[in-house]
């Protein structure tokens, strides 16, 4: 996976967690934005409004929104279609707002793109889609099918930091296919999982998916590598300075259950593995350590 597609992807991750809506439309602002819509020739303009409709996280925008992003012309008013440069620039802005904000409108904004021959004269733009159908928590089985069918189309990188984002249990169950997968090169396992946890170490399923998958004897290097996203994460020596890594959040953040958790599986590796390696044993000394001290703190008040 390729910096670009990973930076990308990393910033569809960011802006997969629901934003504070906006004030709500009324029935006139939607038939305005629309007609916006409908007339307008200035990009700005177009974009501006569009963007209004999908930051309302109201299922009644979202519907007004629809047509109008599998209309092929509409499509070509809104971005410089045979600019390669500049040819999603809007409508990339306009998916990731939807991102930000989803309805009950979003999964079947997102399926509709994804099966209309217009907008499907790029495929490129499915990039954004899939942002946007990632943003639906709990993930439905429609769209646990569409992110089967791009895995296997060999987008299921990039598609894999989307999944562990949404940590709902379809999309998890999809993100331990891929790394559990012999078919997946090791390397490339390796490098989706390092980019994909340490961001979402928090949320009590993924931790539950990640012990699960310890739990599973997989290779030494995809065990390492899923052992270290939790206890032991690598920062610059994964990444390397000239890169934005995901930015593991401070225990300070985590639920006192969650703690528990780190607690729980930290000794359940010990017990489990035999003999446990010192760099191993270190790192579940060292976390472990810093897990208690909060945890003490919190006790202890203000």
């Amino acid at each position: 996976m390729g910096l670009t597609g990973i930076a990308l992807a990393m910033a569809m991750v960011a802006v997969s967690v629901p934003a504070t809506p906006k004030a709500a439309l009324s029935a006139k602002d939607i038939r305005r934005l629309t007609a916006t819509l409908s007339t307008a020739v200035d990009r700005k303009v177009l974009t501006a409004s569009a963007k209004k409709l999908a930051a309302s996280g109201q299922t009644e925008a979202v519907q007004a929104l629809t047509p109008f992003l599998v209309d092929g012309r509409f499509l070509r008013r809104l971005d410089a279609l045979d600019v390669p440069d500049l040819k999603l620039s809007n409508l990339s802005h306009i998916l990731t707002t939807l991102a930000v904000h989803p309805t009950g409108a979003s999964e079947d904004l997102g399926l509709a793109l994804l099966a209309n021959p217009s907008f499907q004269s790029d495929p490129d733009r499915n990039t954004w889609v899939m942002s946007v159908l990632a943003s639906i928590r709990p993930m439905s089985e429609r769209v646990e099918r569409v992110f089967r069918e791009s895995n296997s189309a060999g987008d299921r990188n990039s598609n894999a930091l989307l999944l562990v984002a949404n940590a709902s249990p379809r999309a998890l169950a999809l993100f331990s296919e891929i790394a559990a997968s012999s078919t997946v090169p090791i390397e490339d396992r390796v490098d989706v999982i390092r980019w994909a946890i340490p961001a979402h170490r928090l949320i009590p399923s993924v931790v539950e998916c990640v012990a699960l998958l310890l739990d599973r004897g997989l290779e030494v290097e995809v065990d390492q590598t899923l052992f270290e996203t939790l206890f032991d994460f690598g920062g610059d020596k994964w990444f390397g300075k000239a890169r934005q890594p995901p930015n593991p959040p401070s225990w300070a953040n985590a639920e006192t259950r969650v703690l528990q958790m780190y607690l729980d599986l930290g000794q359940h590796l010990l017990q489990r593995r035999a003999p446990v390696p010192a760099s191993m044993r270190s790192a579940i000394a060292r976390t472990t350590q810093e897990i208690r001290g909060e945890i003490v703190a919190r006790k202890m008040g203000p």
